[in-house]
C-alpha cells in the first residue's frame, strides 16, 4: 500500500479548487506528487469524457488507498434496476453501491478545468432505483469531493444519512479498515430517539410470538428462558454481522441454504439442520454459553409444533412476506444501534412487566457511566499510574512493575442486581481504558527496528517479555482475562443474567472489532470469548447465610474442593481458550451450594457468595481469606426500588389507579370467596412475602422502621460485600438522605464509614432539541417527574471526626454532575438539622445553607415542644370500615345521621378544609369503638394499667373537636409542600392526613390535658407559612412524614405576636372554607373578623409577619427565598401564591422605606 495519507492530502488540495487554469505558462500537475491526480488532470484537460476520467481516478484511488487486496472493485455492474458504476465487495459485509459524478469538466473556451457542483436531489430517481433491491444497503453518491451516503431509509424519506467529504470517507476508513464497518459507524450517529421503545415493543412481540411454541419439560430450563435464550442468539449473531465480522446476512443464507436443500423434507429437518450448523459454527469460533444449549434439542418434535415453530420463527426474524415488505424483524435492526443500553433497557422493562415484582428501573447511561468511571478512577488510576512509572523504558523496573501488576489482577467488582448487566459494560469498558494505557506504555518495541540491533535499548528484551507475559501482544487474551479477573455480578432472574452475558460478549468484540472478525480466528484461537459460568450466578444476593458461617462449613467439610475449583479456576484463566474444565468446577459448586442450601432451605434462589464467588472469599490452599482482605473491592449498582410486602392491586395485576379503592376492594374479596385458585395463589403469594420478611429482617441490621424496601437491604448488603477500603457506587431513591426509617444507614454512612458523594436528580429531566424540536429527555420515563434519586459513593474506611462529602441535589441533566459546584458537607452540619435522624438537608446551593441555618438558630424543633402528631385510619389496612358516597345517598335522612365523612388529603389546602368532595363515609359508632379500644390499648401500656383501671378512664377522642391536619403526602417539588389546615368537628381522616392530637396524657394524673385551640391555630399558620415550607422542602422527598414534621423549627412568639399570628390564621381560615364549619370556633375563641378582608393581603401580611418578626428574615432573604417557589405550573393555587409573594414583597420594601 502507498502512503495513503499523502494522498489524501493531494486529493484534498484537487477537490479545493473552483477551477484549474489550463495552457498558457501554467502548468496545472505542477505541485502535485501522485502520478493518478496529474493523470486525472491533463486526461480531462485534452477532452477526456469527465465521467472517464473520474472513474480511472476513482479506480486507482480504490487500489491505492482502501488495498485492493482485501476489497474487490467491479465496475459498471448490472444490479437488475441498470448498471452502477462501481459496486465494491468485502470478504465481510455486504456490497456497496458507488455513483460517481464528474468533478471537472472543460470550461467553455477551453482555457479552464470547471469544478461540477453536486447536487443529490437531482439523482433522486437513481438512487432510489438502485436501493429499491433488498440486496443493496447502501449507496454512496460522490463525485470526488462531495460524499453523500444513503441507506434503505431513503426509500421512506429521501435524504442521505450523512454528507461529508469524498477525503474524509476514505480517512475514516483507516480507523477500522474495512468500508462497510466504516460506513455502518457513520450511520451510527443518526440513532433515532424512539428507537428504545419500538426495540421493547419489537422484543416482547417476538416473545409473545414463541408463546405458543411447545418446548420439551426439564428441570434445567423454564419455558420462558428458552425464548429468551433463542432472541439473544439471533441478536448476538446479528451482532457480528452488523459490526462486519461474520459474513454479512450469514444467519439469513445459512436459513435459506437449509430451507432450499430440505424443504421437501419438512420443517422438522430443516430446522434440525439448520440449527445444528449454525450452533456448532458459533460455538466453534465464539464458544460462549450461547450456544453450548443447543434449542432444538428442547422444541417437541411433532410436525404441527415444528410447522408453528417455522412459521414463527420466520415471523420474529422477519422473512415472511408481509416483515420482509416492511423491514420489521429481528434481522431488520440495525445492531450496532441496538447496544447495550437499548438492549438492555428492552430486556429489563420486558421481565420487569411479566413479573408481579416492581421497582426494576434502567438507568440511564449517562449515569452508569458516571458511576462506573468513577469506582474504576478509584481503583485502578493510581495502581496504573505506578505501573506506567516503572515500565517506562529509561526505567524499566519490570519486577516491580509485575508485583503491582499482580495486586491490580485481584481487583474485584461486582453487580448483585446486575439486571443486563449495564453497569458492567461501562466497567469494562474503563478498566480495558487503563490496560491499554499500560500497553501504550510499552507499545514502542512493536514499532522498534528490528533489523538495527546495535540501536535497541536495553529494555528492549525485558519490554518483549513483560508485554508477552501479561498479553499486551494478543488482546484476544488480554480481554478475556480482564473479564475473569474483574468482571462479577449476580442476579435474581436467570433470564437478565443471560442477558448480561450476552452484552458483556457483545462489549468484548466491540473493544477491539478487528481481532474478532471470523477470518482472523485460526484454530489455536477458538473459544475465543469467556465463559462467564464461575463469573456470574443466579440468585438473591440478598439472601445469603451469615459470610461466618459459610466460611466454617465450607473450610471444615469442603477444602479440598475449593483449592480443586482455584486449580481449574487457575488454569482457565492462564489460557481462557480452553474451558473444557469449568463444566468441573461449575459441578463441584452445585455440590457446595446444596450443602450451604441445607442451612437456608425456606428461601428460594439464595445466593450463597462464598460458593458463588469463591475467589472473594478463599485462598488457593482452601483457607478463608483473612476478614479485611474478603469480599470485592467494588460494588455497583441500581437495585430495586421497591418495598417487600404483598400487594393486593399488584397481586391481581391491576395498576394503582385502575379502579377505586372500595370497589376494587369488594372486587378482590368476591374472588376470594369464589375463586379457590385464585385465593390459594394469594395465601401463597403472602406467605412468601411474610416468610422472606421475618428471614431478612433478622438477617440485617441498619433497617429502622416502616416498610421494608429492596434497596435500603441493597445498600446494607452491599457495605457487608465490599472489602475494606473499597468503593460503592449506588443509585437509589432520594430517600436515604432524609426518610426516617433509614437513619440507621445514615449513621453507617456517615459515622462509620467515609461517604464521598451524594449527587441527587429530580425525574423532571431537560430539553433536548432533536429534529429542530424541544424533547424533555427523563432519566427514568417510566417514573413520576417529581420523583428524586440519588448516587450514593462510599469507601469501607472508618470516618474521622473531620470527614466531608460533596453533595450536589436538584440535578436534572447528567452533565450536572461534571459541572455544578458541590456543597461540602460535613457529620457535625447534619447533626445541626437533624439531631437524632441525621437527616441530610438538601440545599440546592450555599445560600441554602446560610439561609436554614438561620432559620434554625436557636428555635426549638417541633419535636421538643409539648405537642404529638398521629394518624387515624388506614385507607388499605381499614378499609372494610368505609361506605362510599352512592351508599349513603340512598340511606334514609335518619340513618345518613349515623355516618360521619372520612377526610382525605386531596380535601384540604392551605387554611381550607373544604378543597374538595369527600369519597367515603364511616359508621361513626364502629370508628368510635375502634378508635376508643386502640386508646386504651395505648393508655395500658404507657402506664402499665391493669384493664379495669383504664376501663374506668374518662377518655376524650380528637375526632370530637377541632383539629390542625396536613397532608401526608408532600414534595419538595410540589408548589407548596405543606398543606395544612382546621377540619370541622366530628369527622375522620384517613392516613394520607396527619394531625395535631387535641388530648395529650398527663404522667402524674392519668388524665388527659387538651391542647390549645389558639396553640393549634398558631401552629397552623406556621406551617402553611412560605418560610417553614422552604425550610422543609430541603429536607423531604416523597413522604411528610411526622419525623419531618418534628424537625421544624418553631420560634418562640411574644403574647403580642401570637395574639395577631392566630386572629390572622383563623380568619384565612374562616373565608377559605365554608362559615358553618368554624362559627362555633369564633364563638368558642371570642374571635371577631373582617369577613370581607382580602385573603390576598392578609396572606401575604401573615407571610411578612412570620417572616420578619419571627425569624428576622431580610428583604434580600425574603426575595431569594420566595423565588424558590416555581413548581405548580399555571395552575389556580400558584396564581394565589404568587400574588401572596408579590404583595409581601411590596410589605417589605415598604417597611424599609419607612424606616
Amino acid at each position: 500500500m502507498k502512503n495513503s495519507k499523502h494522498i489524501i492530502k493531494e486529493l484534498e488540495k484537487l477537490v479545493s479548487h473552483t477551477k484549474i487554469e489550463i495552457g498558457g505558462f501554467f502548468d496545472p500537475i505542477e505541485g502535485y506528487s501522485y502520478e493518478p491526480i496529474k493523470d486525472y488532470i491533463k486526461a480531462v484537460a485534452f477532452q477526456t469524457k469527465p465521467e472517464t476520467a473520474s472513474h480511472d481516478l476513482f479506480k486507482t484511488l480504490i487500489k491505492d488507498v482502501l488495498d485492493y487486496d482485501n476489497l474487490n472493485a467491479f465496475s459498471e455492474v448490472n444490479i437488475g434496476f441498470g448498471f452502477v458504476d462501481f459496486m465494491l465487495k468485502e470478504s465481510a459485509g455486504n456490497p456497496i453501491l458507488i455513483e460517481l459524478k464528474p468533478l471537472f469538466k472543460v470550461g467553455k473556451n477551453k482555457t479552464f478545468l470547471k469544478a461540477d457542483s453536486l447536487d443529490y436531489t437531482a439523482h433522486k430517481d437513481q438512487i432510489l432505483k438502485y436501493l429499491s433491491s433488498k440486496k443493496n444497503e447502501y449507496i454512496i453518491l460522490t463525485n470526488l469531493k462531495d460524499a453523500f451516503l444513503f441507506s434503505r431509509n431513503a426509500i421512506i424519506e429521501f435524504a442521505p444519512f450523512k454528507h461529508l467529504t469524498f477525503a474524509e470517507l476514505l480517512t475514516k476508513f483507516f480507523e477500522y479498515e474495512n468500508l462497510w464497518d466504516t460506513v455502518r459507524r457513520i450511520e451510527d450517529d443518526d440513532v433515532k430517539i424512539d428507537l428504545d421503545k419500538s426495540f421493547f415493543t419489537d422484543l416482547k412481540n417476538w416473545y409473545k410470538e414463541f408463546q405458543c411454541i411447545r418446548f420439551v419439560e426439564n428441570e434445567k430450563f423454564s419455558k420462558e428462558e428458552l425464548i429468551v435464550l433463542l432472541l439473544n442468539k439471533v441478536i448476538f449473531i446479528k451482532t457480528l454481522e452488523d459490526f462486519g465480522l461474520v459474513q454479512f446476512k450469514h444467519l439469513v443464507d445459512e436459513y435459506y441454504d437449509k430451507k432450499d436443500k430440505w424443504g421437501a423434507k419438512g420443517s422438522e429437518k430443516i430446522l434440525s439442520f439448520f440449527f445444528h450448523n449454525l450452533e456448532e459454527y458459533f460455538d466453534y469460533f465464539y464458544d460462549t454459553e450461547l450456544f453450548k444449549t443447543r434449542i432444538w434439542d428442547y422444541v417437541v418434535k411433532d410436525k404441527q409444533n415444528t410447522n408453528a415453530f417455522l412459521d414463527v420463527f420466520e415471523k420474529t426474524l422477519g422473512l415472511d412476506a408481509w416483515n420482509s415488505t416492511f423491514g420489521r424483524g429481528m434481522i431488520h435492526y440495525n445492531y450496532r444501534w441496538i447496544d447495550e443500553d437499548i438492549f438492555g433497557k428492552a430486556y429489563e422493562t420486558f421481565i420487569a412487566e411479566n413479573k408481579k415484582d416492581s421497582g426494576i428501573y434502567y438507568t440511564s447511561k449517562d449515569i452508569t457511566q458516571y458511576m462506573a468511571k468513577k469506582i474504576v478512577t478509584f481503583l485502578f488510576e493510581q495502581i496504573v499510574d505506578d505501573i506506567i512509572k516503572y515500565v517506562h523504558k529509561d526505567i524499566a523496573d519490570y519486577e516491580a512493575a509485575n508485583k503491582l501488576l499482580e495486586t491490580l489482577y485481584q481487583i474485584k467488582i461486582i453487580d448483585p442486581s446486575s439486571g443486563s448487566g449495564s453497569f458492567l459494560i461501562k466497567v469494562l469498558r474503563e478498566v480495558y481504558a487503563y490496560y491499554q494505557k499500560i500497553d501504550q506504555a510499552t507499545a514502542w518495541v512493536e514499532s522498534f527496528d528490528h533489523e538495527n540491533l546495535f540501536d535497541m535499548p536495553e529494555t528492549y528484551t525485558k519490554t518483549i517479555e513483560f508485554r508477552k507475559q501479561h498479553n499486551f501482544s494478543n488482546h484476544l487474551q488480554l480481554i478475556s482475562k480482564i473479564i475473569l479477573r474483574h468482571i462479577y455480578a449476580a442476579d435474581i432472574d436467570e433470564r437478565a443474567l443471560d442477558t448480561a452475558k450476552t452484552n458483556i460478549w457483545k462489549e468484548a468484540i466491540k473493544l477491539r472489532p478487528k481481532i474478532y472478525n471470523y477470518k482472523k480466528l485460526n484454530g489455536a484461537s477458538s473459544h475465543i470469548l469467556p465463559n462467564l459460568e464461575l463469573n456470574f450466578c443466579t440468585g438473591d444476593s440478598l439472601a445469603d447465610l451469615p459470610i461466618e458461617q459459610q466460611l466454617s462449613i465450607l473450610e471444615s467439610e469442603h477444602k479440598q474442593d475449593i483449592k480443586r475449583m482455584f486449580v481449574i479456576r487457575n488454569k482457565y484463566e492462564q489460557n481462557p481458550f480452553f474451558p473444557e474444565d469449568i463444566d468441573e468446577a461449575v459441578q463441584i459448586k452445585q455440590k457446595l451450594y446444596d450443602r450451604l442450601k441445607c442451612e437456608l432451605s425456606q428461601i428460594e434462589k439464595p445466593v450463597f457468595l462464598c460458593v458463588s464467588f469463591f475467589t472473594a472469599y478463599f485462598d488457593e490452599e482452601g483457607n478463608p481469606l483473612p476478614q479485611d482482605r474478603q469480599g470485592f473491592n467494588g460494588v455497583i449498582s441500581n437495585p430495586p426500588w421497591e418495598a417487600i410486602k404483598p400487594i393486593e392491586k399488584e397481586f391481581a395485576g391491576k395498576g394503582k389507579g385502575s379502579s377505586d379503592i372500595l370497589d376494587f376492594k369488594k372486587w378482590f374479596n368476591k374472588k376470594l370467596e369464589a375463586d379457590q385458585t385464585f385465593k390459594k395463589e394469594w395465601e401463597e403469594y403472602k406467605n412468601g412475602y411474610e416468610l422472606y420478611n421475618a428471614y431478612i429482617s433478622e438477617r440485617y441490621y441498619y433497617q429502622g422502621n416502616g416498610d421494608p424496601n429492596f434497596y435500603k437491604y441493597f445498600l446494607e448488603r452491599d457495605l457487608e460485600i465490599l472489602k475494606k477500603d473499597g468503593m460503592l457506587n449506588i443509585l437509589i431513591p432520594s430517600g436515604i438522605q432524609t426518610d426516617q426509617g433509614s437513619s440507621e444507614l445514615r449513621k453507617l454512612l456517615t459515622t462509620e464509614y467515609l461517604l464521598q458523594e451524594i449527587s441527587s436528580f429530580e425525574n423532571k429531566g431537560y430539553e433536548k432539541i432533536i429534529d429542530g424540536k424541544a424533547i424533555r429527555i427523563k432519566l427514568f420515563p417510566e417514573v413520576h417527574p417529581q420523583f428524586k434519586f440519588s448516587i450514593v459513593n462510599v469507601v469501607k474506611t472508618p470516618s474521622h471526626p473531620f470527614s466531608t462529602f460533596d453533595a450536589k441535589f436538584y440535578l436534572h441533566h447528567p452533565k450536572e454532575l461534571y459541572e455544578k459546584a458541590p456543597i461540602e458537607y460535613t457529620v457535625d452540619l447534619i447533626k445541626k438539622f437533624s439531631p437524632e435522624n441525621l437527616s441530610i438537608m438538601e440545599f440546592r446551593s450555599g445560600d441554602d445553607y446560610t439561609l436554614c441555618a438561620k432559620l434554625r438558630s436557636g428555635n426549638k424543633l417541633f419535636g421538643e415542644l409539648p405537642y404529638k402528631l398521629n394518624s387515624e385510619f388506614h385507607m388499605t389496612n381499614d378499609s372494610s370500615l368505609f361506605h362510599n358516597k352512592k351508599e349513603i345517598v340512598e340511606l334514609s335522612e335518619k340513618e345518613r345521621e349515623k355516618f360521619l365523612c372520612l377526610y382525605e388529603g386531596k380535601m384540604i389546602h392551605q387554611f381550607s378544609s373544604s378543597f374538595d368532595e369527600p369519597r367515603y363515609y364511616i359508621l361513626e359508632s364502629e370508628a368510635k369503638a375502634s378508635l376508643l379500644a386502640t386508646e386504651r390499648n395505648r393508655v395500658k401500656r404507657l402506664f402499665g394499667l391493669k384493664q379495669s383501671a383504664v376501663n374506668k378512664l374518662k377518655i376524650n377522642l380528637d375526632y370530637q373537636d377541632y383539629r390542625l391536619v396536613y397532608r401526608a403526602i408532600g414534595s419538595s417539588t410540589n408548589e407548596r409542600s405543606i398543606i395544612a389546615s382546621l377540619v370541622p368537628k366530628k369527622v375522620f381522616l384517613g392516613h394520607s392526613l396527619n394531625y395535631l392530637a387535641n388530648y395529650l396524657w398527663e404522667d402524674e394524673m392519668v388524665k388527659q390535658v387538651e391542647t390549645p385551640k389558639e396553640d393549634a391555630l398558631l401552629l397552623l399558620s406556621l406551617f402553611n407559612s412560605l418560610t417553614l415550607n422552604y425550610y422543609i422542602r430541603n429536607k423531604i422527598s416523597a413522604n411528610l412524614t411526622m419525623n419531618f414534621m418534628n424537625e421544624l423549627p418553631i420560634p418562640e412568639a411574644t403574647q403580642e405576636q401570637k395574639e395577631y399570628i392566630v386572629k390572622t390564621g383563623l380568619t384565612i381560615l374562616y373565608l377559605s372554607s365554608k362559615d358553618e364549619d368554624y362559627d362555633n370556633l369564633l364563638r368558642q375563641l371570642k374571635t371577631k373578623i373582617d369577613k370581607k378582608a382580602d385573603i390576598i393581603k392578609l396572606r401575604a401580611e401573615l407571610e411578612f409577619f412570620i417572616a420578619k418578626e419571627l425569624f428576622n428574615l431580610t428583604k434580600e432573604e425574603w426575595d431569594y427565598l420566595t423565588a424558590t417557589f416555581v413548581y405548580g405550573a399555571k395552575s389556580e393555587t400558584k396564581r394565589e401564591l404568587d400574588q401572596i409573594i408579590s404583595y409581601s414583597k411590596e410589605l417589605f420594601t415598604d417597611k424599609i422605606e419607612d424606616r
